[in-house]
């Protein structure tokens, strides 16, 4: 399986979500929970292609950005937004990293779906995400 050495928004690190629906129009903070990795030979499984995975990101819909926040070591790293749709009870999000093409669904009851397209592979990650300001005790 080709392994692709750098994609900003992956990770393994699982979060709660708060009751309730998901207001879709402001900043979120999401954790990624789940990931699988798929070769161009249909070999499925656990990501390899990263020492440090991505497990937090910060969502600026605002700024049409994504930035991530942990691990420490990758803290700031800046993947642009380059496409976005409001639809009822969902944001879909798009953008290009270095030669991948990734997108986002987020549902409004906080539920995410991370694509990303790689040369000789994909990626799908599962996560939670809540509003920014609710991420204070």
């Amino acid at each position: 399986m080709k392994h692709v050495k750098r994609i900003v928004v992956l990770g393994m690190v699982p979060v709660m979500m708060a009751a309730g629906r998901l207001p879709i129009d402001g900043p979120l903070m999401c954790s990624l929970a789940r990931a699988i990795e798929c070769a161009s030979d249909l070999s499925c499984g656990a990501p390899q292609f990263l020492r440090t995975p991505a497990s937090f990101i910060y969502v600026d819909l605002d700024a049409m950005a994504v930035t991530l926040l942990a691990p420490e070591e990758r803290r700031g790293e800046i993947t642009r937004i380059t496409g976005m749709e409001r639809r009822e009870g969902r944001a879909l999000l798009s953008g290009i990293e270095s030669d991948r093409s990734w997108s986002v669904m987020i549902l409004d009851d906080g539920s995410m779906t991370l694509t990303i397209a790689a040369e000789e592979s994909g990626f799908v990650v599962f996560g939670r995400c809540l509003p920014a300001d609710q991420t204070r005790p």
